[in-house]
């Protein structure tokens, strides 16, 4: 219809529409989304027919000043369009009937139009997918807020594991939310409005719907609270610290009920799909688990300066791998790459129980979220902390990008304060920033690694302080082994067992490989086969636990039919390599071995894992004080009244095996009958009539000072030579004959001549050369004569004057 104002002749030429422009959506709801919704559907509309519309809303009472319309407001909005200049050009086109069914030409007289545009409805069970919406919003704006329009995306890009969404905001523009009691959560993109009819919503769909292992709570169990605002539907309220996120990467949707149950009738799908870049493990078994990805323990372990694994290699691969290459296994977008964070903070109280626990934060710009220095770099570098640091793991491209590698511990570690158990979470960067920032860019949590650490402590009650921390044992020397756990790592519970174990390869796979060897490995077998910790005089691992300590578990007193023996002197291990006395003491070379741990159900040979190694090191004698040597001093006492020197033979593995430290001393002994035991030893006397004390000579009251074991490094490095790393100081003995060498480990420092705990051993025995003393001859003058005398180590080339 023509308005009632007079018509204006259209001019010759025609130019864009301008007027303004007001729409009337209902009274709910917010006036500026609904009006800039309105005017961008309207303009849309006219634009598709060749008119550009500059509008301008008035919205106190929905018409424009100079209207002279009137509308019906049960079945139509009116909009008014108003002259902007003086003069309008003017132009009929046929609009679809639907949508406009007046446009009037004037000039200088508004004109109206008017369109049948449906009122808004509330929304109950479903949505209208042609105008649903929703946007994602992030805590702290680490990225800009993602939206998806109808038609706009599918899925939705942008999202990565380990971000925080603060708020998820749902739009279907008109209508209106009126549910107080909705909820929606997150399911897989498989889910549709007939699989949301259907149930695949609900709590428990461990296959449709996303779980504990998967999203963040109140989303992983019956769904998170709403609020409606201004029409729209909120999810999520950052003042209660409930924000979305996603654990693992995916496709995903999200999932409505207007009642909040998700049964038939009332739940329905928002229709695009959310596509989470990041690592994911889809097993329904461990759906509501987080221990499924996030916190999955991978158990590796730490050696005291070494690199830790068998090799001793900083290229050698070791048993921290985390893997993500099983069934259901994976990761969505770009090959990203790994981390970890600072070391967890832990304590304990005075039962060895986790009393405060706090873990580290993947992504965190905090120092203490920071990679820990424990472990080298992955550049090539393992310097100290205030070098400059590469913590990234690239993925292992041979298993499809899907495991990754971490670099070996530093093999600096020695101070109890350094040299300890670690746990630290795993990170994964989803090429969130490129990947070349721990802060924001390594987001996603993917597990936790613990770093186990084995120690040989002195058997009996010191084992519980362990004071002094070894790497191994040498012959006759009982140990206790000690476990530090890492963390809340260790159960509080007695099922944990130990094994000492063959080295091999095997042993040194991850703990998740089911070729890892810890598990069939045999208890106290050697390289060779043979027996070298017998049950008869070693705690039987089988039946004896470690404590329920989650601090540490410990293996010392042995455990007997009627409970432990708490006898110090026959407690701990001791490694037997033979039946004499030589082939207990020095008959082989050293040996390594490597412990295993259960810490329960230990029946299942996947239920064990590498801890560590354990070093046996032999009491072998040098011949001399270096290779260079040639002075008949520097050499091992051999002959009677000739001075020379003792030591072991200490490669640069066995520094830190009990029985090798340095600072140990030395007792001589004749041993004429050669049966000289440990207990002998310590009865033993240092007897001035065996050995010269002339001067400076080695005596009771210097043994364990100037001629203490100690390592002359510009001598040589592989041995503990008994003369304070002082070459002129040297033992004469005065007797030939068998020699037992008595040798105590640890002195006790203010009493000359006593060793801590009385531990004295027999060490070796040896043959001091020469004739015996006391023999005498007659023979007739001017007669040949032969003669004939008796002594040690007698040979042809001996002479006599």
């Amino acid at each position: 219809k023509k308005p009632q104002s007079p018509p204006v002749a259209p001019r010759a030429s025609s130019r864009p529409l301008h007027g303004s422009m007001h729409a009337f959506f209902g009274q709910q709801g917010s006036d500026l989304r609904k009006r800039s919704s309105g005017l961008f559907f309207i303009a849309l509309l006219l634009g598709n027919h060749g008119v550009q519309v500059a509008a301008n809303v008035n919205a106190a009472n929905g018409t424009h000043a100079n209207a002279t319309a009137s509308k019906k407001a049960e079945d139509v909005s009116v909009q008014t369009l108003q002259s902007w200049g003086t003069v309008m050009d003017s132009k009929l086109f046929a609009e679809p009937e639907a949508v406009v069914t007046q446009l009037a030409e004037i000039t200088g007289e508004p004109r109206q139009l008017q369109a049948t545009i449906a009122p808004p409805k509330e929304i109950t069970n479903e949505f209208d997918y042609t105008r649903t919406s929703f946007t994602f919003y992030f805590i702290n704006d680490i990225e800009s807020p993602l939206t998806c329009q109808p038609g706009d995306c599918n899925p939705a890009l942008g999202i990565y594991a380990g971000v925080n969404i603060s708020q998820v905001e749902i739009l279907v523009d008109p209508d209106i939310f009126n549910a107080p009691s909705a909820k929606f959560r997150v399911v897989r993109d498989n889910v549709d409005k007939a699989g949301a009819q259907a149930g695949m919503c609900k709590y428990g769909d461990y296959t449709n719907s996303a779980h504990s292992a998967v999203v963040s709570r109140p989303w992983a169990e019956y769904g998170s609270f709403t609020s409606a605002y201004d029409g729209s539907m909120i999810c999520g309220n950052p003042a209660e610290s409930t924000p979305l996120l996603f654990k693992m990467g995916g496709i995903f949707k999200l999932c409505y009920s207007d009642d909040g149950s998700f049964e038939a009738g009332h739940a329905d799908v928002v229709p695009y799909g959310i596509k989470v870049n990041g690592i994911f493990d889809n097993d329904p078994a461990c759906a509501e688990v987080d221990t499924c990805l996030t916190k999955r323990p991978y158990r590796c372990f730490l050696l005291r300066q070494a690199y830790n694994n068998m090799a001793d290699a900083y290229d050698a691969p070791t048993t921290c791998v985390l893997d993500y290459s099983g069934d259901n296994q994976g990761y969505v977008g770009l090959p990203g790459k790994g981390s970890w964070t600072g070391m967890f903070a832990v304590t304990y109280d005075d039962d060895g129980v986790v009393d405060t626990f706090a873990e580290r934060t993947c992504g965190s710009p905090s120092a203490k979220d920071y990679p820990a220095d424990f472990l080298c770099n992955t550049d090539g570098a393992c310097g100290t902390a205030a070098d400059a640091r590469y913590p990234y793991v690239t993925p292992n491209a041979s298993v499809d990008n899907k495991r990754l590698h971490y670099p070996v511990g530093r093999n600096d570690l020695l101070d109890p304060g350094v040299f300890k158990a670690y746990s630290v979470a795993a990170c994964y960067c989803p090429d969130f920033q490129k990947c070349d920032s721990f802060n924001p860019d390594y987001v996603q949590q993917v597990g936790i690694l613990h770093f186990y650490v084995s120690k040989v402590c002195p058997n009996g009650y010191q084992a519980t302080v362990c004071t002094k921390e070894y790497t191994g044992s040498a012959p006759q020397h009982r140990f206790a082994m000690r476990l530090q756990c890492p963390s809340n790592a260790c159960a509080n519970a007695h099922f944990n067992r130990i094994k000492i174990v063959e080295q091999k390869a095997i042993n040194d796979l991850p703990a998740w490989d089911s070729s890892s060897g810890c598990g069939t490995a045999t208890h106290g077998i050697n390289r060779l086969g043979v027996k070298v910790l017998p049950d008869y005089d070693n705690p039987n691992v089988a039946k004896l636990h470690g404590g329920i300590r989650q601090d540490y578990k410990l293996w010392n007193f042995k455990n007997t039919s009627t409970g432990l023996n708490y006898d110090a002197s026959v407690s701990g291990f001791m490694f037997m390599m033979g039946t004499t006395d030589h082939e207990l003491r020095s008959r082989y070379s050293g040996e390594t071995f490597d412990v295993c741990y259960c810490d329960g159900t230990c029946a299942t040979p996947g239920n064990w894992f590498k801890v560590g190694q354990l070093r046996f090191a032999p009491l072998q004698l040098v011949s001399a004080a270096s290779n260079t040597s040639t002075a008949q001093n520097e050499f091992i006492i051999e002959y009677m009244n000739t001075p020379g020197t003792f030591g072991f033979y200490r490669p640069w593995v066995d520094y830190g095996v009990m029985g090798l430290e340095e600072g140990g001393s030395l007792k001589l002994a004749a041993d004429p009958g050669v049966n000289f035991t440990d207990t002998d030893c310590l009865n033993a006397k240092y007897d001035r009539d065996l050995v010269d004390e002339t001067g400076s000579g080695f005596r009771q009251t210097n043994a364990h000072t100037s001629y203490k074991g100690k390592l002359n490094a510009q001598v040589d490095v592989n041995k503990l030579v008994f003369n304070n790393a002082e070459l002129e100081n040297q033992i004469t003995v005065l007797k030939a004959g068998f020699l037992a060498v008595c040798y105590c480990a640890s002195p006790t420092a203010d009493q000359p001549g006593k060793c801590d705990y009385d531990k004295w051993v027999l060490a070796n025995r040896i043959t001091i050369r020469g004739p015996g003393l006391g023999q005498s001859w007659k023979f007739s003058t001017h007669v040949v004569f032969r003669i004939e005398y008796e002594g040690w180590g007698l040979a042809k080339d001996d002479k006599i004057r």
